[in-house]
């Protein structure tokens, strides 16, 4: 909602979208963590969608380009001194 908002007041002088995503396991839940990537598939679409509808709205000719410029995965629930060793890694 905020992209669209956003672009319908100022689309003519926006070259791009920054998009931000975190994630991180949750309660032990790796399966999650590790489609993570499905959900930034999603998020991609999902802003893509936005900046296209607003464009044909506006009948604006140019084409808004995303720069996916920051996203993180590395957050896990797991304490730093406690990492993984030998046939404890989790199996993807």
């Amino acid at each position: 909602e905020w992209e669209r908002q956003v672009l319908t007041e100022c689309y003519d002088v926006v070259d791009m979208i920054s998009a931000h995503a975190y994630y991180r396991e949750e309660n032990g839940d790796i399966g999650s963590f590790l489609a993570s990537s499905v959900d930034m598939d999603h998020f991609i679409d999902s802003v893509v969608a936005t900046a296209d509808a607003v464009k044909a709205a506006g009948k604006h000719s140019k084409t808004i380009n995303i720069s996916f410029d920051e996203w993180n995965v590395w957050y896990i629930d797991r304490a730093e001194s406690d990492p993984p060793k030998g046939d404890d890694w989790p199996i993807a």
